[in-house]
């Protein structure tokens, strides 16, 4: 089967020097894979590649076996990449509602945009009229998801999900992202914190340096990952 998306020797950076050093990542449909790793490894740089914001300096991104480096943002967003960024990206001042609008191209693409939307997410349509501005971080959390589903991505980015918020909370997203990995859409979780991720994750790396120094199962990368995050200076 086709990956839904692929890494191959990707290094890429700002100006003349490069942050990544020949990242290989591949996602299968219906899967999730955890990208970890501490501060300074390469994860955000990871994010901007993917998402059209950095332009690779070698190697190639592929998207449902299309090659699409070089692709901007909102090509890749129409090809079926979504990604939510660390904080969200949620605008305060529009409503549950309007979010899905955004989506959508026409009236009829926003009644399916909030169709798919509210069925994974159905505490959402009885906040459809609130302002994501009053919205608690796990509801604002929650409605960056939705969004993304609404828009029917092959693959969702999201990084840094678990930031600010409390491990009840977290740990409801996380059966949230069982649930849309169960629908038949692959996921990619950039997490510095590695407890959580690890219970939903089917594949997961550890990046270090701009480099993966772990991939395998998430048992095998619990094994190993103290050791990695401990040497992270050396």
């Amino acid at each position: 089967m086709t990956p839904v998306v692929e890494m191959r020797n990707v290094s890429a950076g700002y100006g003349q020097i490069d942050v990544l050093h020949g990242i290989d990542l591949s996602l299968s449909q219906g899967t999730v894979l955890a990208v970890l790793g501490p501060n300074g490894a390469g994860k955000s740089t990871t994010v901007r590649a993917l998402a059209g914001l950095v332009r690779p300096t070698n190697g190639q991104i592929l998207l449902q076996g299309r090659d699409v480096t070089g692709a901007s943002p909102d090509g890749l967003a129409r090809a079926g990449l979504c990604v939510i960024p660390e904080g969200r990206g949620v605008f305060p001042r529009l409503t549950v509602d309007e979010h899905l609008r955004l989506v959508a191209r026409d009236r009829a693409g926003t009644a399916v945009a909030r169709e798919r939307a509210y069925a994974h997410f159905p505490k959402l349509a009885q906040r459809r009229k609130q302002l994501a501005g009053t919205m608690s971080g796990g509801e604002q959390q929650m409605l960056a998801l939705a969004r993304a589903v609404a828009g029917d991505p092959a693959v969702v980015v999201i990084d840094e999900l678990s930031m600010g918020l409390a491990p009840l909370i977290v740990e409801q997203l996380y059966e949230q992202v069982r649930s849309l990995a169960a629908a038949g859409i692959s996921l990619i979780l950039i997490e510095q914190f590695a407890h959580d991720v690890l219970g939903v994750a089917d594949h997961a790396v550890v990046l270090q340096h701009g480099r993966i120094v772990r991939s395998g199962t998430p048992g095998e990368v619990a094994a190993d990952l103290a050791e990695f995050y401990l040497a992270r200076d050396r």
